[in-house]
């Protein structure tokens, strides 16, 4: 039985090809949501300012 195996792989050392791979993904999907997350949020917030100045209810006003 070798000790420096887990189930899949090696358990220290370099990753596999999958696992570099699921690494890279996971950073890339982090980028990308922060990006969309940023855009999204300002988005709404021109949109409830343009609003306000037209004259507008805004989401919040209505809710509450």
């Amino acid at each position: 039985m070798d000790l420096n195996r887990g189930p899949i792989g090696p358990l220290v050392g370099t990753h596999s090809p999958d696992e570099s791979l699921c690494l890279h993904n996971r950073k890339y999907n982090t980028f990308v949501n922060s990006i969309l997350y940023t855009f999204f949020t300002v988005e709404n917030r021109l949109i409830r300012e343009a609003n306000e100045l037209i004259g507008g209810q805004t989401t919040r006003s209505i809710l509450s």
